[in-house]
């Protein structure tokens, strides 16, 4: 059975990477309609500091329905 991959994103405005990935991990299990996905990282991106002292993590993860490999 073929899977098809889509991108995710999710983003934590604490600067917290794994609060950032779990969204996005939710985000593609929720679009996907399942409950277990196969991920890989993208892209991290984020903001930090200025006048308003921002702490702005982002990640992006292809993820498709497709089974662990054991």
């Amino acid at each position: 059975m073929k899977t098809s991959t889509k991108s995710f994103t999710g983003t934590s405005e604490r600067g917290n990477l794994e609060e950032a990935l779990g969204h996005a991990i939710q985000q593609a299990k929720e679009s996907l309609r399942i409950d277990f996905v196969t991920w890989t990282m993208e892209k991290i991106s984020g903001q930090n500091g200025g006048f308003v002292q921002t702490n702005k993590v982002s990640v992006m993860i292809a993820a498709s329905s497709g089974q662990a490999k054991t």
